[in-house]
């Protein structure tokens, strides 16, 4: 997700988590070496970003421009019904990756680390028991997106039916 924090970087990680696939949260401002590094180490198969963004970002994958209208015209076109099991390409697990997340690289390279969906919920979990998230509760979208911060920000909100509010660099 070569997306900065906004509605369709919000969108894109949702959307990407209930389809039951794992997403690689990528800042599109970091350097080009260290994404195409990101992406070639993780395989990642395809990227979404916004086409202001994309001049910016490695070919090593297939982009995916939200914002193209040709792009949008292919979603019209696609159902809007709730993803289930019979959707997917094998059914949903909780041992199965939901997203890696790359270290900061401080000792050399960076090193990407697989939270699962099971992680993904007891993080979850454990956000609305210390911080009483709940419906009416807004939290502020402020972390990069290739930090660790940025899931959890997501998370705190999605769990709880909160509003998310991305704040825009």
């Amino acid at each position: 997700l070569g997306i900065p924090r906004s509605i369709e970087e919000v969108v894109s990680v949702w959307a990407v988590a209930k389809s039951g696939a794992a997403f690689v949260p990528v800042d599109p401002t970091y350097p080009a070496e260290r994404i195409d590094y990101m992406l070639t180490d993780c395989h990642a198969m395809v990227g979404l970003t916004v086409s202001d963004r994309r001049a910016h970002l490695p070919d090593t994958v297939p982009w995916l421009e939200l914002d193209d209208p040709k792009f949008e015209a292919r979603l019209r076109s696609v159902p809007a019904d709730p993803i289930t099991d019979d959707d997917r390409t094998k059914r949903l697990h909780l041992a199965h990756p939901a997203y890696l997340i790359y270290t900061s690289g401080s000792t050399g390279k960076p090193k990407g680390v697989i939270v699962t969906h099971r992680g993904m919920a007891n993080l979850t979990k454990e956000e609305h028991e210390r911080f009483g998230v709940h419906p009416k509760s807004v939290v502020s979208h402020l972390a990069s997106p290739s930090f660790d911060a940025s899931v959890f920000e997501l998370m705190m909100a999605f769990g709880a039916g909160a509003r998310v509010v991305p704040c825009m660099r």
